[in-house]
């Protein structure tokens, strides 16, 4: 639903030139889409939270609609 995401999450190097810079408060200036959270949601993947971990291994593996990591449809409503 947000193409400009995909960059975050992405194994292929690249995305958005620059540094995040979380000491600005405009967020057009602060240049978010130049970050990488797969480490961060690769620790959310291994936490005890059940729903949460789904969560995490959904994004991290593409979203993906059928296999290990699709989300139960009732989730994806939450």
């Amino acid at each position: 639903a947000h193409p400009k995401l995909s960059s975050m999450i992405e194994d292929e190097e690249g995305g958005a030139p620059g540094i995040y810079r979380q000491d600005i408060d405009d967020p057009d200036m602060a240049n978010a889409l130049a970050t990488d959270v797969r480490d961060e949601l690769s620790m959310l993947a291994r936490r005890r939270n059940p729903e949460l971990s789904r969560f995490a291994n959904n994004i991290l593996h593409g979203v993906p609609s059928t296999g290990l990591f699709k989300l139960n449809p009732q989730l994806t409503s939450l």
